[in-house]
């Protein structure tokens, strides 16, 4: 087994416990939303952080599981036009929009990055009613987008394999 083979292993366990924390993020989001409803329901109030943490939820499940989709092509396709290619040119669209979306992805992680840095460094809070430290929502995606990139990067070199 080569390098490239055993970090690939690595990588897909990697974004395969990613997307498993995705839905363990999604399962919280629904007690949550569920014990807010029911709060209203019988207690006549609702849980005020509720709205919050679902929100930030929706973006945490979202970029911990965006590589492990892609990896799986589970994706949504616009395929209208790549069915009317040939194989040969299938590939070249697939692998031109792989890598023209990972530089995407290298820009978000760069300036999400630094923007969470810079968070982090001030102690800024959110003016929400948990106030939570800034960075906590922003952290996600330079992380998630570093995942992506890479599996852009991988999907970009598969395709140019068997070009």
């Amino acid at each position: 087994m080569n390098f490239y083979t055993k970090l690939s292993r690595i990588f897909d366990r990697a974004i395969g416990l990613l997307a498993a924390l995705g839905a363990m993020v999604i399962i919280l989001m629904t007690g949550i939303v569920c014990w807010d409803v029911a709060s209203r329901f019988f207690l006549g109030y609702g849980l005020g952080w509720a709205l919050e943490v679902v929100e930030y939820g929706m973006l945490w499940f979202t970029l911990l599981a965006s590589a492990w989709v892609l990896k799986g092509e589970r994706h949504v396709k616009i395929d209208i036009l790549l069915l009317r290619l040939n194989r040969s040119e299938r590939v070249l669209v697939n692998m031109t929009t792989s890598i023209l979306a990972a530089v995407a992805c290298l820009v978000v992680v760069v300036a999400g990055g630094d923007l969470t840095i810079e968070y982090m460094q001030t102690g800024e809070r959110l003016p929400t009613e948990m106030m939570p430290p800034k960075f906590l929502p922003y952290l996600i995606i330079p992380l998630g987008f570093v995942f992506l990139f890479i599996q852009f990067v991988r999907r970009a070199y598969s395709y140019w394999k068997i070009r």
